[in-house]
């Protein structure tokens, strides 16, 4: 949690301590999931040959790690784009859903 925001700053701040300590949280676990849904897709890909959409999710957990390990991101860049790739995935999928 130091990468997202230096220790003086979540000393300081409480505010700033359990926004970070989210985040983490909610990246975290969503890692977590996104590794335990990743085996049936990978399975459902080649039975029916959906190579984009194991590429969408792959690029999508990458994107999680990268959150993840990145040093040097400030706590603003980190939730901004969380949301951004959130709502692409949700918006992805609901399209999947509809066709």
């Amino acid at each position: 949690m130091n990468r997202m925001v230096p220790a003086s700053a979540q000393e300081q701040d409480s505010l700033s301590y359990w926004r970070v300590r989210i985040l983490f949280a909610i990246i975290f676990i969503g890692l977590c999931m996104g590794l335990i849904t990743l085996m049936p897709v990978i399975v459902m890909v080649i039975k029916e040959k959906l190579w984009g959409l194991l590429i969408f999710d792959l690029s999508a957990w990458l994107i999680g790690m990268g959150i993840l390990l990145i040093p040097g991101l400030r706590y603003e860049i980190r939730a901004g784009i969380t949301l951004l790739t959130l709502y692409i995935v949700g918006v992805v999928k609901l399209y999947r859903l509809a066709s």
